[in-house]
């Protein structure tokens, strides 16, 4: 009966909050907030290097478009080569049509794209790629985890490494590939905190007729925050994002079955909507702990709460 009246009231606050037209709703109450977010949309991201994992299909896939629009430098993650290298493409023509390029003879616009082959439910191929991405220099400023899967079988199915696949993937590789590179994260937060030093990348640039390889990313400094001469806080403060769900609200917090061993059978969904709520749980940890290195312009859920009573209070 509470999973009943817990799904229930899932589906009434997912319609109003999590749609298409709930969020255009909600916008639309305060046009304030509704201007703020037009031009947040219109930043230029030139110089923001951003790792997106399931990158080649839904929410990831139209993450690294938006992103590519907005010249960022867009690492995508993806378990298949074949999709990543389709979705390369698919992102180069979004970008050429919005642009005017790529047709007629009109030069095709430069995007800064890295594919890169990793399947996240598998420990050693997340080692493996962290290792790789940690030697080749690369700068991380975001880590955008979406990839994700939802069992659709009636029995328990099982990864590379042994452990149930939803938890592999969902739970278990979300936490390995960041825990893994906040190492890259901290670097690059410190290089850019102590220097001006423009850079320059290698990656997809225009077209796939050469293999997709390139190094000659367009230079650029570091951003800066209008006529202060102080570095943007995005160019230095490392973000984590985790795409999770709002089917998250049909389970409570699970962490004594992590593997959905217990239930008498197995349900993909439920066990899909626990991986999803131990990814916030996990992302709220993470924000503690940076909260703790006590580095300028860290957020945590405390400091948060702190600034609402402040403001409050004046």
């Amino acid at each position: 009966m509470t999973s009943y009246f817990r799904s229930l009231a899932f589906g009434i606050h997912g319609y109003s909050q999590y749609t298409k037209d709930g969020f255009a709703k909600n916008i639309k109450e305060d046009d304030s907030d509704a201007d703020d977010e037009k031009d947040c949309l219109k930043i230029d991201l030139t110089n923001i290097s951003v790792l997106i994992t399931g990158a080649n299909g839904g929410i990831g896939f139209a993450t690294a478009v938006a992103l590519a629009r907005r010249n960022a430098t867009v690492h995508l993650l993806c378990r298949s080569m074949q999709r990543g290298e389709k979705a390369v493409k698919e992102i180069l023509d979004a970008v050429a049509r919005e642009r005017g390029g790529g047709g007629g003879g009109r030069p095709v616009p430069q995007c800064n794209l890295h594919l890169h082959v990793c399947d996240v439910g598998s420990n050693v191929e997340v080692r493996a790629f962290v290792e790789e991405f940690t030697r080749s220099g690369h700068r991380l400023h975001v880590l955008v985890n979406n990839a994700a899967t939802l069992s659709t079988s009636e029995a328990i199915e099982r990864s590379v490494d042994g452990y149930e696949t939803s938890f592999a993937v969902n739970t278990l590789g979300t936490h390995l590939l960041t825990s893994s590179l906040r190492p890259v994260l901290g670097r690059t937060s410190e290089s850019q905190r102590n220097s001006s030093v423009s850079g320059r990348n290698g990656g997809y640039f225009g077209s796939m007729s050469n293999g997709g390889g390139g190094d000659g990313g367009s230079p650029g400094s570091i951003l800066l925050d209008g006529e202060s001469g102080k570095l943007n806080a995005l160019t230095y403060v490392p973000r984590v994002i985790t795409v999770s769900s709002a089917g998250m609200l049909a389970d409570e917090l699970v962490i004594d079955d992590l593997e959905y061993t217990k239930p008498k059978k197995y349900s993909g969904v439920s066990q899909y909507a626990r991986d999803k709520r131990r990814q916030v749980a996990l992302t709220e940890r993470w924000a503690r702990l940076e909260a703790e290195k006590k580095l300028p312009g860290s957020w945590s859920p405390e400091k948060e709460v702190a600034k609402s009573k402040k403001d409050t209070r004046s």
